[in-house]
């Protein structure tokens, strides 16, 4: 029994409309859902289900400030040097600050950037790449016009799936018992590990916290989620039970099940079954209601109350 992928990162936005703006428009992600409650969510591809990520909006939400517990930095995949330029072309055209790690010909293998409300995104290449020119793939670097921070993304250029979480925690031998004994996770290296094979693979990694304690606001993640096989969330819940976690009681979202726990370094995690959910007009993806969640699992430890 493993589990096999993300199934969705739930997040905080400030604002629909700019949320909108950044993931929909200028990132180009599908709508995974949009639903009048007002939460969102989008994906690289909504079809082919799972790694989504979705949104809480509370409007005018004050900044968040990742800390020990809390994930901090979502990374992306693009299919080639050349999208990685077109993309580093994109953001800076939108007005969006990129930081870059080049190659020794100067050229992109990585782009760092952050949405409105703070959540830091990365766009990365496969070490396939390293020594390549954008020229190398496509015969031609693309232009400047072609990235334009208001055209629409060329399929090739597009943003694929979500590859990699980055959490503040301090990769503790009780959270690696867990993560690699009873959830499965495939160790990597110290504080870095695997969840799922093949294309729906995710990285999940852990960095130092910083001394600041966190405070959780719009541009912050509330929690991850990986996906597990229907009818086996009894039984990872079962399992992590036995790790001695506080876990929430099963919980049904219209169209699947998941429950909720954090592991021993303070990192929110859910296990849920079946991919996002495709509504008969369009996609769709329901989020569990927060109330579902109880407040001694679902508040960070060592949280600083907003002013």
């Amino acid at each position: 029994m493993n589990l096999f992928g993300l199934h969705h990162v739930s997040a905080i936005a400030s604002s629909r409309g700019e949320c909108l703006e950044f993931y929909g428009r200028l990132l180009g992600l599908g709508p995974a859902s949009e639903s009048g409650g007002g939460d969102l969510a989008f994906a690289a591809d909504p079809a082919r289900g799972g790694g989504v990520l979705s949104f809480v909006v509370s409007p005018g939400a004050p900044r968040g400030t990742a800390g020990r517990g809390l994930v901090h930095r979502l990374q992306w995949a693009v299919a080639s040097p050349t999208a990685l330029e077109f993309w580093r072309r994109r953001l800076d055209q939108a007005g969006v600050a990129v930081t870059a790690w080049l190659n020794g010909a100067g050229y992109p293998l990585a782009l760092r950037f952050s949405d409105p409300d703070g959540l830091d995104h990365e766009l990365s290449l496969s070490p396939a790449f390293v020594l390549c020119r954008p020229e190398d793939d496509k015969g031609r670097t693309p232009s400047l016009g072609a990235a334009r921070a208001g055209g629409t993304v060329p399929p090739e250029m597009r943003i694929g799936a979500l590859t990699g979480i980055r959490a503040y925690a301090a990769a503790s031998i009780q959270s690696g018992d867990l993560l690699a004994g009873r959830l499965a996770f495939a160790s990597c290296g110290e504080g870095s590990w695997r969840v799922g094979t093949g294309d729906a693979a995710t990285a999940y990694a852990c960095d130092p916290p910083p001394p600041s304690r966190p405070v959780q606001g719009a541009g912050t993640v509330l929690h991850v989620a990986w996906s597990c096989r229907p009818g086996e969330e009894r039984s990872w819940r079962q399992r992590v039970i036995g790790m001695g976690a506080t876990v929430s009681r099963l919980i049904d979202c219209d169209g699947y099940r998941c429950f909720f726990f954090r592991e021993p370094d303070g990192v929110l995690f859910g296990v849920a079954t079946q991919a996002a959910v495709a509504a008969e007009h369009g996609p769709r993806f329901v989020l569990p209601q927060p109330a579902a969640i109880p407040l001694r699992i679902s508040r960070p430890v060592g949280l600083q109350a907003l002013a």
